[in-house]
């Protein structure tokens, strides 16, 4: 008894192609069907993106007594977080 641990390759029915040549990238530009960029094009294009650009800055601007309830309540925060550490200090015992 004889054993085979090759097992044939499946042949095709249909006829073998001859080969394609190889898919290189064309160094010419392929020119679509539409028209070419204009000045006006151009200027719409930098128009639009000057709208984007301006219609996402900040909406409010700062104004100056925001700004200096800002600062005060910034510096409450600051004297009330150094008067409750003094009171935990205050209350530690002694070493």
């Amino acid at each position: 008894m004889t054993v085979t641990t090759h097992t044939p390759v499946p042949q095709s029915t249909h006829e073998r192609r001859p080969e394609a040549e190889s898919i290189r990238p064309s160094s010419t530009r392929i020119r679509r069907g539409g028209r070419s960029l204009t000045l006006i094009d151009r200027i719409a294009l930098a128009v639009g993106v000057a709208l984007v650009t301006w219609s996402r800055r900040p909406r409010i601007a700062d104004r100056r007594d925001e700004l200096e309830r800002r600062v005060h309540r910034r510096m409450s925060d600051e004297q009330r977080e150094t008067r409750q550490l003094q009171l935990m200090l205050q209350c530690l015992p002694p070493r």
